[in-house]
């Protein structure tokens, strides 16, 4: 059995680049109800999109996206099998909804981890059916949860979860586009330089590290870069509802597997969300930024850092609260929008003869056991095993793979995704060369395909910079052509 549940493993580490492009038995369009007539919801959804009041307007809705049986989970490699067995707070999807009186977008955020390629194109297509709104105004980010549920893998606890997932987004739509209002818009900033860090660290010996509980194969001499210590945000001030508030902020939510692997959370994101609402009365929607390289908490000997999710949301909050003391009137404009296909080139460098046959060596030692392949991949030089299954996986791609960009700006703010795991350094460079007044970056978003580190974190190596699909500079070249894309929106407002 245990042979039998590393080999299935293995199987899903491959999978990790197979869903990027597809995998998974589920698409929403099955989920659906029957569409031979329009449905009651349908109808009543495309009247609230229709009967808004004019001029600018804002809503928001929440659906629940809870398993309600146990469900396998995604994050923390370090673990054979993480089937859920307690919730320890409930998992949304966040909807906020927007209107210039003629063009309408929704924006969500959802407390999975990661969100593949195959279903967020069909999430997006069954939302533009049931609301009349077009695909390309329809934008998803993953809150990045390392305890919410492997909606990329092919099992079937996901396929029996989906339609809960579905409902969830559905839900949290219709109620946005219900909950439509006049608006306001103003944006702010705050830093804080305690509440996240660049997990990846500069040893004694030369190497570059990620965090991995203490175990470096030498001294640690200092981090890899300081953190961006920037929060952004977007104040929605409305005539009728509550106000809303986006939050774009960067550091992997990973405090609740510290306290159990198996339970079911949105981390740190929900227990912000929680306090914002319950200390600001506002609602609140959390946007992941880039966050590949950074971490909520410090495994280095001697730092104090917090160590329970439920604190550090509170931390946030303060933060959160200090950056809406100082906030700017932004214009709101026509609500536009751009896609672009960027095609990144896949990194075939080391898929030499005999580095395809240690990484093999590594792969069998897999269907043992997760410490046997530890071993295997100290014993041949990787960085850890997963850097011997990426070889393996990169080898079945081709010369390049295309991914989904997105820019949405509404008069002079705006936000850019990245349907990968960006790093800090590329964020930061896209915000300072943005043409508009407020800018955030959405990583998470649109689909997933894995790390894309920056070109110095490419070159240091490390978990990151070993496990990612594509060759070094990626990170740069997708932040040029966002920021074609953010200008092209600014020249036509």
């Amino acid at each position: 059995m245990k042979t039998k549940r590393s080999l299935a493993a293995l199987l899903a580490l491959l999978l990790l680049f197979a869903t990027a492009c597809g995998g998974g038995k589920i698409t929403p369009a099955e989920t659906e109800p029957a569409t031979t007539a329009e449905s009651a919801d349908t109808a009543e959804t495309k009247e609230a999109v229709l009967r808004d009041a004019s001029g600018f307007c804002a809503g928001y809705g929440r659906g629940d996206i809870t398993p309600a049986a146990s469900v396998p989970l995604q994050g923390y490699g370090k673990v054979e099998t993480r089937m859920s067995n307690r919730v320890l707070d409930k998992l949304y999807a966040t909807c906020v909804a927007f209107s210039d009186g003629e063009t309408k977008a929704l924006i969500f955020s959802i407390d999975v981890s990661t969100i593949s390629e195959r279903i967020q194109k069909s999430t997006r297509a069954a939302l533009s059916r049931q609301t009349g709104i077009p695909e390309d105004l329809i934008s998803f980010t993953a809150t990045h949860t390392h305890s919410g549920p492997a909606v990329n893998s092919a099992s079937d606890e996901i396929e029996n979860y989906y339609g809960t997932f579905f409902r969830g987004v559905l839900s949290a739509a219709k109620d946005a586009l219900a909950d439509l209002d006049r608006a306001e818009l103003s944006w702010g900033t705050a830093k804080t330089d305690r509440l996240n860090f660049v997990r990846r660290y500069l040893l004694a010996d030369g190497t570059y590290s990620q965090n991995n509980s203490g175990d470096y194969p030498s001294p640690i001499v200092a981090h890899e870069t300081e953190a961006d210590p920037e929060m952004r945000i977007l104040y929605v001030k409305r005539t009728n509802g509550k106000d809303i508030v986006l939050v774009n902020w960067q550091a992997h939510p990973t405090f609740t597997g510290g306290e159990s692997v198996t339970d079911i959370s949105a981390d740190i994101v929900g227990a912000f969300r929680s306090e914002a609402e319950k200390d600001l009365g506002v609602r609140f929607a959390f946007f992941q930024g880039a966050a590949g390289n950074l971490d909520a908490k410090s495994h280095i000997p001697g730092e104090t850092r917090t160590t329970n999710y439920k604190e550090h949301g509170k931390l946030l909050c303060e933060t959160l609260k200090e950056g809406l003391g100082h906030l700017t009137p932004v214009a709101s404009g026509r609500i536009r929008s751009l896609r672009r296909v960027f095609t990144g080139t896949v990194n075939h460098a080391e898929e030499t003869p005999e580095r395809v046959a240690q990484a093999r060596e590594v792969a069998r030692a897999l269907e043992k056991s997760f410490d046997d392949a530890r071993r295997a991949a100290a014993k041949y030089n990787f960085a850890n095993f997963y850097s011997a299954t990426a070889l393996l996986a990169r080898m079945t791609m081709g010369a390049t793979q295309d991914m989904e960009l997105y820019a949405f700006a509404i008069g002079d703010f705006a936000f850019a995704t990245s349907p990968f795991e960006p790093f800090d350094t590329n964020g930061m460079e896209l915000r300072s060369a943005s043409p508009f007044a407020c800018t955030m970056n959405f990583g998470y978003s649109n689909g997933h395909f894995g790390y894309v580190p920056s070109a110095f974190g490419f070159e240091h190596r490390g978990y990151e910079g070993t496990t990612t699909r594509f060759v070094g500079g990626t990170g740069e070249q997708v932040v040029a052509v966002q920021l074609e894309m953010l200008q092209a929106l600014k020249d036509n407002p």
